[in-house]
Formats: structure tokens, C-alpha cells, sequence
């Protein structure tokens, strides 16, 4: 029995985690990789473009998985609509075709639903990786802007200035994709 409210709480939840374990987990993230790269002698550029490019190449990847998943849900009820159609073509016919393959497709939507698979996981640890990489690239970018300004002024307003832009980059992915 799903009680109303309970889901959306739980859902909200994980993702308040989600978010918190992203920007602890790609803060000390950042500090390695910058301590890394300055042994190494890589530029702050070159970091932050490698980081960005894992990013993006997360978020493809969440995106194609997300696709199978939905390729994977049209051909599941594909092959149970032939099945409830042939199996209320051979049964005892109790009730309208239209209200029994209705039925035994809702049942397993119902069923795909509450179906967690490896598929599920790997969108999910991929979508988390994801947040981590792009909120690393961010704290970089930071890091890279602290240490270019010499003026705490200066400093200030670039930070903000970086923050505006990833929120604006944000809000256009968002309503790209309503």
C-alpha cells in the first residue's frame, strides 16, 4: 500500500543527500586534484577542462542509460499488450478486450515501476558521479579564480560572477528540457 506524501518525502530526501554528499565529496575533490596538479605541474586550465570533460561525458552517459531504460519500459509493454490480447483472445471472456489489456498493462507498469534494477543503480551512481564531477569543475574554477585575483574586492565579484553563471547555465538546461 504506497501512503500519499511519503514517496515525494523520501524522494526529496535522497536528493537533499544526493546534493550534500556532491558538494562535500567534490570539495575535497578539489583540494586533491589542485594539490595534484601543482606537483604535477598541470595548469589550472588544463584541470578544470579535464574535470569538465568527465562531466560531460557522465552526463551523456546518464543520458543514454536513461534511454534504455525507456526503450526498455515501450518494448516491455509492446510484449505485454500482444500477450494480454492473446490471452484474452483464448480465455473466457468475462470482460471487454479494452478493459483487460488495460488492466494487465497498467499491472505492469505498476510492477515496471517498482522494478529496481543494475540499470536503475548505475543511472543513479552515474547521476551522482555526475553532480560530483560538475560541482568539482565549479570549486576549481573557484580555486583558479581566488588565486588569479589580487584583490579581495576583485575576488568577490568574480566568485559571484562565477555563481550567476552557473546558475544562468543551470536554469537553461532546466527549461530546455520542458
Amino acid at each position: 500500500m504506497e501512503v500519499p506524501g511519503v514517496g515525494g518525502t523520501a524522494a526529496s530526501a535522497l536528493s537533499s543527500i544526493g546534493s550534500d554528499l556532491s558538494v562535500s565529496v567534490s570539495f575535497q575533490v578539489a583540494l586533491e586534484l589542485v594539490a595534484g596538479a601543482e606537483e604535477s605541474a598541470l595548469k589550472d586550465d588544463e584541470l578544470v577542462g579535464a574535470v569538465l570533460a568527465i562531466a560531460i561525458l557522465l552526463a551523456a552517459a546518464k543520458s543514454t542509460l536513461l534511454f534504455i531504460r525507456s526503450e526498455r519500459k515501450k518494448a516491455l509493454e509492446a510484449r505485454i499488450l500482444a500477450r494480454a490480447k492473446t490471452t484474452w483472445a483464448s480465455g473466457a471472456k468475462t470482460e471487454d478486450e479494452d478493459v483487460y489489456v488495460a488492466r494487465c498493462v497498467s499491472e505492469e507498469r505498476n510492477r515496471f515501476s517498482s522494478e529496481r534494477t543494475m540499470l536503475d543503480f548505475s543511472i543513479l551512481f552515474i547521476s551522482i558521479s555526475s553532480r560530483i564531477a560538475l560541482s568539482t569543475t565549479v570549486q576549481l574554477l573557484a580555486s583558479a579564480a581566488r588565486g588569479r585575483q589580487t584583490t579581495r574586492a576583485a575576488r568577490v565579484i568574480t566568485l559571484v560572477s562565477l555563481s550567476i553563471f552557473f546558475v544562468w547555465i543551470e536554469s537553461s538546461a532546466t527549461s530546455a528540457s520542458f
